[in-house]
């Protein structure tokens, strides 16, 4: 008799599962196998330094408008010299100040979206749950939304207030002290730029508290699809079938992340997942196959291997195939240590991000268009994207070696690939815009919080006006709304947020009626609407819904009515349960009690 049978696991296997160790253990492990030296580098790079850049316009302007005086001054003793420089400096201005001002934007949200907004969004749902915790036995689901929106307004105050009484303090104090880049001494130079940047980030977190208090107000509540709710069966209708979070792993005996030990083993229900998706289709073709993110557990080569093959085998399937990344596809930085930060420019987060590229390419890449963010027309193809000039090269050097220069590719192509977008048909057919909700975590235990750059927010936003009455089915792989629902713990609606999520919202804005937004992450089996928005959040293919244990995969088939010429709705929803690998059975399932239509 052996000791134990290595095939069925072991706590290793657990070390990252809040079902198996428990989210406290989870933690405190990462707090002890914290690297000092690594923490006190991130920290340098992703706040210190943009908040000391940002710290310096101060000192630039004042410099600027220093040379500028100077110049126009001499222009009765030294009139060639000083048009000389007014010109040079006229030329600068017009030639660098665009991208300046960008940088700074772009460093300025970074800077928001790496410490301010999390922060502000954790202090929002404690605030939040403590004010739900008031509420009666008999309160309704208007009285939920009425007391979160209380909280909204309350966490709000408190961020902007404190950020008010930091800058005011610094301002009576010190003032602003910015100094003359020209002459001042780099000791003077360091010290105005630490003492502005803390004010800068402080008054801009004012504003930010109140325009993301704001925001929030103004997005309409859930509402999801009742009983009673009917709707005529269309005689024009999409089929879609939306598939998310398969966390494929890299063999047979391996366990994944989220439920270790306690949860399936292998990618036999993927396969099993695949093979009944070639079934239905042969009965009755999809017109588009979904597959909304966490795609793969952590990311690894391997585990896209096991995706493609898969795929490979079912190229009818392949062919109306499209996918999303997830935050388990690029960035988990360590499967077994919840603590270990990861740098920027990491070859680890480069290959991870090249990854998903090439399964794209290899998936999508003939089909998708990119977008420009200042006009919203579509360029080209992701396939001809990623072959202009040096970049095929460049992105085989880094998978080969992970060289720097492919490292540097990769994170502006990732900024620049989305979204990827399906054009719509002619004939009314819908377009299928695809969109990237993961933000870099750089640290597997916050891994879950997803954000969207505001570059794709306005790509999007100029790609729904540049098209007029379209339609469109939206992919990505966060929630873009909080369910009105009792109960749900801090850890998923902190840990598991998309934190601009209604910056999304307002960039769909009055396009809503004719979209259709799918995704997936939080595992729940969910159809509703938000305003004049239809949502479809799908449970995992792999580990089923969220409160099923870890129960049979499930996954999504719509019908997306079009009829209407300036509409698109769902029609029908049937959750499908995903065959077992060796009884070969299938069934169907109910959504959540909330939304218990099909």
């Amino acid at each position: 008799m052996s000791i134990w049978d290595l095939r069925k696991g072991d706590a290793d296997d657990d070390r990252m599962s809040p079902g198996g160790r428990g989210m406290r253990a989870i933690v405190l492990s990462a707090l002890f196998e914290f690297n000092v030296v690594q923490a006190a580098l991130a920290f340098v790079f992703l706040v210190l330094l943009p908040a000391f850049l940002l710290g310096l316009v101060p000192s630039l302007l004042q410099t600027y408008g220093t040379l500028v005086k100077t110049s126009v001054g001499r222009l009765g003793t030294e009139p060639i010299w000083a048009l000389v420089i007014i010109a040079g400096l006229a030329f600068v201005t017009y030639k660098w100040g665009h991208m300046r001002y960008t940088s700074a934007a772009r460093s300025l949200w970074k800077l928001h979206y790496t410490l301010v907004f999390p922060i502000f969004i954790l202090v929002r749902e404690v605030v939040k749950i403590a004010g739900e915790r008031w509420l009666g036995p008999h309160a309704t689901r208007d009285d939920l939304i009425a007391r979160r929106r209380l909280g909204t307004i309350v966490s709000g105050g408190l961020f902007a207030g404190l950020s008010l009484a930091i800058a005011a303090a610094i301002i009576l104090t010190t003032g602003i002290v910015s100094v003359s880049l020209a002459t001042a001494s780099p000791r003077m130079i360091i010290r105005a730029g630490v003492i502005d940047g803390v004010m800068v980030l402080a008054l801009s977190t004012v504003v930010a508290s109140l325009y993301w208090t704001w925001r929030e107000l103004g997005a309409p509540a859930p509402d999801p699809l009742k009983d009673d709710a009917t709707i005529e069966t269309p005689q024009k209708a999409l089929r879609v079938a939306h598939l998310s979070d398969l966390h494929l792993v890299a063999s047979r005996h391996d366990f994944r992340m989220e439920p270790g030990t306690r949860g399936p083993q292998g990618n036999a229900r993927w396969q099993a997942t695949a093979e009944q998706l070639a079934d239905m289709d042969r009965a009755a073709p999809f017109d588009v196959i979904l597959i909304t993110g966490d795609v793969t557990d952590t990311g690894t080569r391997a585990e896209w291997v096991e995706f493609l093959e898969h795929v490979d085998a079912n190229p009818a399937i392949r062919e109306r195939m499209l996918i999303v990344p997830g935050n388990h596809d690029v960035n988990i930085c360590d499967r077994w240590n919840a603590g270990r930060l990861e740098m920027p420019w990491s070859a680890g987060l480069a290959l991870r991000k090249l990854r998903f590229i090439l399964a794209a390419d290899q998936i999508q890449g003939q089909r998708v268009h990119l977008v420009c963010a200042r006009t919203g027309e579509l360029k080209e193809k992701l396939y001809e994207v990623l072959r202009d000039g040096e970049r095929m090269e460049r992105l085989q050097a880094l998978a080969r070696d992970g060289n720097f220069r492919g490292r540097w590719l990769v994170s502006r192509l990732w900024r620049d690939l989305f979204p990827m977008v399906v054009p719509p048909g002619a004939d009314g057919r819908p377009g299928v815009i695809l969109l990237n909700s993961c933000t870099d975590s750089h640290m597997a235990l916050t891994n879950g919080i997803g954000a969207i750059e505001p570059r794709q927010l306005q790509a999007l936003e100029r790609l729904l006006e540049r098209h007029g009455e379209a339609k469109w089915l939206v992919a990505l792989h966060h929630q873009v709304t909080e369910y009105a629902e009792f109960g749900i713990p801090l850890k998923e609606r902190f840990g598991l947020s998309l934190i601009n999520a209604p910056d999304l919202l307002a960039s769909i804005g009055k396009r809503a009626r004719q979209a259709v937004v799918l995704h997936g992450h939080r595992h729940r089996n969910w159809v509703g609407t938000c305003g004049d928005l239809k949502l479809c959040s799908v449970p995992s293919s792999t580990l089923g819904a969220h409160d099923a244990k870890y129960g049979p995969g499930l996954f999504h088939l719509h019908e997306i009515a079009l009829g209407e010429a300036d509409r698109i709705s769902v029609a029908t929803t049937e959750t499908v349960v995903v065959r077992d690998a060796q009884t070969n059975a299938g069934a169907k399932a109910p959504l959540d009690q909330s939304n218990p239509r099909h």
